[in-house]
């Protein structure tokens, strides 16, 4: 093997399976194949050699092939000595497999996608052109269509959309964990609320995914969003009850007048209500300049507790907003 690699290539008129595989080993190929990470992206003609020279050939002077050439990285079986288990993988999985990420569990639904989509010719299940419209494989052949020729640039978008994919997941993960650390409070009639401190833009759908009723979400520059789980339950419910509990209690700890509104809808004392009334935020991430609520993420919890079942009793570090909010 050669001490770097300077050039890594897939054929002309690139395809998902090629472009998923450079972009493996491109981003997690570094410790096995030295220099790969800042190689030269190229493209070539398909077919068993390049300029003479088989994929075997290339690789020891520097130059990895993918999903062409019949080297390591092509997962085509012909005449040339591939190996026949070859015929169970895709290039991409070829390359998770050679660099350690097959078990990724943040890659394991790309892979599976890629190698279903290569070797089987299904990709989406749904038949509703719009859908099909905006999947990957589209995309791509549209790229290649508007580069005319200049395959460098469908590879920087489709790398691009494939660090945001994996980035998701990892954010995913990082959230299922996350709400495993929360502070859940179980209610009389079987609700779950629960209060978890994460930066993922995931946690309220996994804290639905993991069953809890009434997500209480923070981040770490103290924004809160609360939204309930969609099921027949909680399919009329209306938080303008807590958004005016909070509003109480935030104005108790500010040291500030509170007064009671005719509509809870809007920004008000620090606290906000969507017009659906199943929406409530303090700060967001999408209006930086609003200010977060001061009131501790547990104590929401409870307060949220209480307000949707009377029978919660406050735990005694809370007992203090019983009058508050009353």
């Amino acid at each position: 093997m050669p001490e770097k690699f300077i050039r890594i290539c897939t054929h002309e008129e690139p395809d998902i399976d090629g472009l998923v595989g450079m972009w493996i080993l491109k981003r997690f190929g570094e410790m096995k194949f030295p220099g790969v990470k800042d190689a030269e992206i190229g493209f070539v003609s398909a077919g068993d050699e390049v300029d003479g020279k088989s994929g075997d050939q290339l690789f020891e002077e520097g130059v990895i092939l993918v999903d062409t050439g019949g080297g390591i990285f092509d997962h085509h079986v012909r005449d040339t000595g591939a190996k026949e288990e070859r015929l169970d993988d895709c290039t991409t999985t070829l390359a998770a497999k050679h660099v350690g990420v097959a078990n990724d569990k943040a890659l394991a639904k790309l892979l599976r996608w890629v190698k279903r989509h290569d070797l089987e010719g299904k990709g989406l299940s749904s038949k509703d052109p719009a859908e099909h419209l905006i999947a990957l494989p589209n995309i791509i052949t549209g790229l290649n269509l508007i580069c005319e020729g200049e395959y460098v640039k469908t590879w920087e978008t489709v790398a691009t959309i494939l660090d945001a994919i994996y980035a998701t997941e990892v954010d995913w993960f990082k959230a299922v964990e996350d709400v495993s650390h929360g502070y859940c409070v179980k209610l009389e009639g079987g609700l779950s609320v629960i209060a978890v401190l994460s930066d993922s833009r995931k946690i309220m759908k996994a804290a639905r995914y993991l069953q809890h009723d009434l997500i209480i979400a923070q981040d770490n520059q103290n924004r809160i969003g609360i939204t309930p789980k969609i099921q027949p339950n909680l399919s009329e419910v209306d938080f303008s009850r807590l958004v005016e509990a909070l509003r109480k209690l935030e104005c108790n700890m500010r040291g500030i007048e509170f007064e009671r509104l005719e509509s809870q809808i809007g920004e008000k004392f620090y606290w906000f209500l969507h017009d659906s009334r199943r929406i409530v935020a303090s700060g967001s991430r999408k209006n930086t300049k609003a200010q977060p609520t001061i009131i501790p993420r547990n104590l929401i919890c409870e307060v949220t507790a209480r307000v949707f079942d009377p029978e919660f009793r406050f735990s005694k570090e809370f007992e203090f907003a019983e009058e508050i909010i009353a």
